[in-house]
């Protein structure tokens, strides 16, 4: 098969470099995700150029591949948080209704932006949903 017109494709909003990229790659494959990929230069010196690859995924394939992305990239939606209640698991100060530690001050909350362009297609095409 060849990829349709780019516009059909639905482009992964951030780039991964060489080990990150063949990790997703055999994970769509895997799980019969059309998708195709491009090499984007990201940096040109006068030794050599630097690359990334920028994932493209087929329309109807979009939900399986949010899943894999938040799986392979231990990915939360940031949406979803709520306040803590409980031992805090770096100090072991009690924390009641927190978004941070009352003593060591560590953060209660996700570790992702929930604007980021990355965590809004996940979010966008199911792959927080079911767990």
């Amino acid at each position: 098969w060849s990829p349709m017109a780019r516009d059909t494709w639905l482009e992964i909003p951030v780039l991964f470099g060489d080990a990150r990229y063949a990790q997703l790659g055999a994970a769509f494959d895997a799980n019969g995700v059309l998708w195709w990929s491009d090499a984007v230069t990201t940096d040109v010196t006068p030794w050599g150029g630097r690359h990334a690859q920028a994932l493209f995924v087929h329309p109807d394939h979009a939900g399986v591949a949010a899943r894999i992305l938040r799986l392979a990239l231990g990915l939360e939606d940031a949406n979803a948080d709520e306040p803590f209640t409980g031992e805090c698991p770096a100090c072991g100060a009690e924390a009641v209704e927190a978004w941070a530690c009352p003593d060591c001050e560590l953060s209660f909350r996700s570790r992702h932006d929930p604007d980021a362009p990355l965590i809004r297609f996940v979010r966008e095409h199911g792959g927080f949903e079911g767990g």
